[in-house]
């Protein structure tokens, strides 16, 4: 990694026993493009994995299916994608690739049931779990794509929320209905300029996806740059744990989770677009502040959601503080946890009548918009440990000026 700035049911014919693994019933949830699926026979586990009724979960995919009473096998087809699966067996077959799956198909109660994920990801959608509200959720949708008309992209993943100012100048719209299909899209003139996600389920139609090893996506894009040339000027990119491609139409920076060793979220930018950025920071505003401390909360919650811990509610105290912090260090100069007057975080939050059980911050300084304060942090052992540590809430300050130009500060607090 270069240091450098997405039913036909033929015959159902079953029996069998089913012994010699631990199962029982859940209370697990499954949704497919946003829409929750209500199974006539409820999902089970086995073994810890999440076993689906084969007909139930076949129909919802609308593909066709054939059971072979002969050796006890299923397959499925859709879009030209075949999944082969035989009761009791670890091997099964994508395409006539095999692979090996921890939890093959069993029959209970005179019922089939298949391991969901395999299902899932052999038919081509992705696949996230959310541990807090143990809900599986499943992506058919081909990936937004930039041209993409506000109609496509809705179609595909849902209505905005909230819409934030971008460094470029466009506005981002976000998509956070559920934090484990969060998205950023920037529209110019009601088509897609620009596209940011980390959602597990999100795949390009060349087949990439989020997940993946650096080295596994570096093959998609291939090599990395290390500068950007606008006119006469080189724009050299920042050190850090992500990487930035030219596409042809457009600029793709992946950013990594060192620790998990993979590629953590991927920001396109169409070329026009990148073209039309002086600078690296833009214009700097209150309200493009405002935008990165939205972001900034969003995307520590989405990273939350990935971990089944609770989401952070804002406090607009924790907000003020964060501020204040980064304020004083852009007005004087200094990048630092103590300020001037020697205060800790704890202090200033004390001084603030903050009456915390539990607190802890979070600084950065230089970094082009919220996507890289994020990312840097979440590469860094002590800051990632705060983000996804005991809070219960969450302040964000940025501000602009200084030798760093940017200063960006998380607050979290527990009572």
């Amino acid at each position: 990694m270069k240091k450098g700035l997405r039913y036909f049911i033929a015959v159902f014919l079953v029996t069998g026993i089913f012994s010699g693994a631990a199962y029982g019933e859940s209370d697990i949830s499954v949704s497919i493009d946003g829409q929750k699926i209500d199974f006539k026979n409820e999902p089970i586990i086995v073994n810890e994995r999440t076993m689906v009724p084969f007909r139930e979960i076949f129909e919802h995919f609308d593909a066709e299916v054939t059971w072979n009473s002969k050796d006890r096998s299923v397959t499925a087809e859709q879009d030209g994608r075949i999944v082969n699966l035989s009761i009791g067996s670890s091997l099964a077959y994508v395409n006539g690739s095999s692979t090996t799956i921890d939890s093959p198909p069993v029959i209970i109660d005179s019922r089939t049931y298949v391991p969901l994920r395999f299902i899932a990801e052999g038919l081509d959608a992705g696949v996230s779990w959310n541990g807090q509200t143990r809900t599986v959720s499943i992506s058919t949708n081909a990936a937004v794509s930039l041209g993409d008309s506000w109609q496509k992209v809705g179609e595909k993943i849902g209505e905005p929320s909230v819409s934030l100012l971008s460094n470029y100048g466009f506005d981002w719209y976000v998509y956070n209905s559920d934090y484990l299909n969060y998205y950023q899209i920037g529209y110019r003139d009601g088509k897609v300029a620009a596209i940011f996600t980390n959602s597990s389920t999100y795949k390009r139609n060349d087949g990439f996806k989020l997940g993946l090893a650096p080295g596994e996506a570096e093959g998609y894009f291939g090599t990395g740059i290390s500068r950007i040339v606008k006119g006469n000027t080189y724009y050299m990119l920042p050190a850090g744990p992500h990487d930035t491609f030219e596409t042809g139409n457009s600029y793709v920076t992946l950013f990594y989770d060192e620790y998990d060793n993979s590629v953590a979220g991927i920001l396109e930018i169409a070329e026009d677009e990148e073209m039309k950025l002086d600078g690296y920071y833009g214009t700097p505003s209150g309200l493009l502040g405002k935008s990165y401390e939205r972001q900034i909360f969003e995307l520590a919650n989405t990273e939350r959601a990935k971990r089944g811990l609770r989401p952070l509610e804002w406090n607009q105290t924790a907000h003020y503080t964060a501020q204040g912090h980064s304020e004083d260090m852009a007005s004087n100069g200094y990048f630092s946890h103590y300020d001037l007057l020697g205060q800790s975080p704890f202090e200033r939050m004390s001084l603030a009548g903050i009456n915390y059980d539990k607190a802890g911050e979070n600084i950065a300084a230089g970094e082009s918009n919220a996507f890289y304060a994020h990312y840097d942090w979440m590469n860094s052992l002590g800051h990632r440990t705060a983000i996804l540590g005991d809070y219960d809430y969450i302040g964000v300050g940025v501000a602009f000026g200084g030798s760093y130009k940017a200063y960006y500060t998380q607050h979290f607090i527990s009572f």
